[in-house]
């Protein structure tokens, strides 16, 4: 069995040569857009869930217990790329529900 890097050789190349390939092909260095996708509540799924958290919101008033509401700006996203390359009208699009953490 041939490894892959024996079946295909490492090369070195100069950065003009790389420059002028990424040129030609109109590769350019661009910002990645992230979309947040809006929640429709209308969805069996959804519905479900917000049915769910509202239960449980008056079952604690209910019982006098404290909530500690926790929304998405506790949590980072610094760690994801913000630029990317990409090939000529192209965009690089994130969707955050296809996110997986």
């Amino acid at each position: 069995m041939q490894r892959f890097h024996r079946t295909f050789g490492e090369i070195k190349i100069s950065v003009s040569t790389l420059r002028r390939l990424y040129l030609r092909h109109k590769i350019k260095f661009k910002l990645i857009k992230r979309v947040k996708k809006e929640i429709d509540f209308t969805e069996k799924k959804y519905n479900e869930l917000f049915i769910r958290m509202r239960t449980l919101v008056e079952l604690s008033k209910i019982y006098k217990q404290k909530i500690i509401f926790l929304d998405e700006t506790v949590f980072t996203f610094s760690t994801f790329r913000s630029k990317g390359w990409s090939a000529h009208h192209q965009r690089i699009k994130v969707v955050d529900s296809d996110l997986r953490i």
